[in-house]
C-alpha cells in the first residue's frame, strides 16, 4: 500500500511539474501579456492558424469602403469633408526571399501592398520594399492577429519601435450574423502625433480603419475614416458592393488613354466623370491597369478618391457627389501607369 501511494505521489509531482513548465513555455511563446488560466483575461489564445481568419487572404477578395475625410484648422477655423468610396482587392501573389505574399492596395499605412500571415508568430506581416524596417529584414509587423485582450505586439518602422495593442475583443452583428471583432490601436505623441485604430472582423477582414493626425504648431488635425460596406471574400458576397458609382460603359479596348470633361459642369451637388484606359501600347495587352481618379480642391488638397483599383481596358464613368463640400473650383486627376491628365470642374450651391 505504501509503495502504491509513493508511486501515485511520484506521478502527481511529474504531472504538476509538466503543467508548470508547459504554462511557462506557453507564456514565453505567446507573449508576457497573455493571461493564463486563472489570471485576469477571460480570453485564451486562438491558434495562429485560426487567428489568420481575422485577415483572410485569397486572390479575388474585394473590399468596398465608405471613406470620410475631415480636416480641421483652429485659426481660422475651417473644416472640409470628403464622402467617397475606396476599393481594395487582392490581385496576385509574389515571392520575396522565398516567402509568399498577397498583393493588394490597402488602407493600412497607405503604402503597404504585400502581406502574408506569419503562422510561427501569429503576425500579419507586410513586405517593405524600401527596406526601412530594421528588426525583420524587409518586413513590417502590422498586427499580432493571435493577440488576446490588452496584449501588446511590438512592430517595427523606419524610425523607432512602435507597439500595437489589442484594446478590445467583442462580438458584433455584421452582415446578418454574429462575428468576433478584434480592435488594435497605435498611438504616438509629441508636437506631431496621432493614432490609428483598426477593426478586424473574423472571416471578413478589415471592417474599419481610423487614422488621425495632429500638429500642435499650426494647430491642425485630420481624421481619415474607412468603413466597410460590402465585400467579396472567398467567393461569397456580403453587404453592398454596388454603391461605388463606377460603371463600365464599354469593354472594347480604346486606342488611347483619355479623361473627359465632367458633366454637368458647373454642377450641384453631383456630376459624372468619364474616362477610358487602354493597354494597346503595353507588351501585355490583356494586363489590367492600376487606375486612380482623385479630386483636389483649389489648394491642391485631396478631397475624394473616386477610383483606386485595377481595371481592364475599357470606358468607364463614375459619379462624384460634392454635397458635403463648399462651392468652388475643383480639379480631378486620372492616373494610370505613366499616363496622367487633370481637368477642372466647378461646384456651385
Amino acid at each position: 500500500m505504501k509503495k502504491l501511494i509513493s508511486t501515485l505521489a511520484f506521478f502527481g509531482i511529474l504531472i504538476i511539474t509538466f503543467y508548470c513548465i508547459s504554462a511557462d513555455a506557453d507564456k514565453k511563446a505567446y507573449g508576457k501579456n497573455i493571461s493564463m488560466p486563472g489570471e485576469e483575461s477571460s480570453y485564451s489564445p486562438d491558434s495562429y492558424t485560426d487567428s489568420a481568419r481575422y485577415f483572410p487572404m485569397k486572390i479575388g477578395n474585394r473590399y468596398y469602403y465608405k471613406y470620410k475625410y475631415t480636416f480641421h484648422r483652429s485659426v481660422p477655423d475651417s473644416t472640409a469633408y470628403d464622402s467617397s468610396y475606396y476599393v481594395t482587392r487582392i490581385t496576385d501573389t509574389v515571392r520575396f526571399y522565398g516567402k509568399l505574399y498577397y498583393k493588394m492596395n490597402s488602407v493600412i499605412s497607405g503604402t503597404q501592398n504585400y502581406f502574408r500571415h506569419d503562422l510561427d508568430s501569429g503576425y500579419l506581416v507586410a513586405y517593405d520594399s524600401s527596406n526601412w524596417c530594421t528588426q525583420t529584414p524587409y518586413e513590417l509587423r502590422c498586427y499580432m492577429l493571435s493577440s488576446v485582450l490588452n496584449q501588446i505586439g511590438p512592430g517595427y518602422c523606419w524610425l523607432h519601435n512602435f507597439y500595437c495593442k489589442c484594446v478590445e475583443i467583442h462580438d458584433t452583428n455584421a452582415f446578418n450574423s454574429q462575428r468576433k471583432v478584434k480592435v488594435f490601436s497605435v498611438i504616438w505623441g509629441g508636437t506631431n502625433g496621432g493614432s490609428y485604430t483598426s477593426y478586424l472582423l473574423k472571416d471578413i477582414g478589415m471592417c474599419q480603419y481610423i487614422y488621425t493626425t495632429y500638429n500642435l504648431g499650426p494647430a491642425t488635425s485630420t481624421i481619415s475614416n474607412y468603413k466597410l460596406i460590402g465585400v467579396f471574400v472567398d467567393g461569397i458576397k456580403y453587404g453592398d458592393t454596388n454603391t461605388i458609382g463606377i460603371k463600365e460603359i464599354s469593354n472594347s479596348v480604346p486606342d488611347r488613354y483619355q479623361l473627359y470633361q465632367n458633366y454637368p459642369n458647373p454642377f450641384n451637388p453631383s456630376t459624372n466623370i468619364k474616362y477610358q484606359i487602354t493597354n494597346k501600347n503595353s507588351e501585355f495587352s490583356s494586363q489590367n491597369s492600376e487606375v486612380k481618379l482623385i479630386v483636389y480642391n483649389i489648394l491642391g488638397k485631396e478631397v475624394a478618391t473616386l477610383v483606386n483599383e485595377k481595371q481592364a481596358p475599357g470606358v468607364y464613368e463614375v459619379t462624384f457627389d460634392g454635397s458635403m463640400l463648399p462651392s468652388g473650383i475643383y480639379f480631378y486627376k486620372l492616373s494610370c501607369g505613366d499616363f496622367s491628365e487633370v481637368k477642372k470642374m466647378i461646384l456651385i450651391k
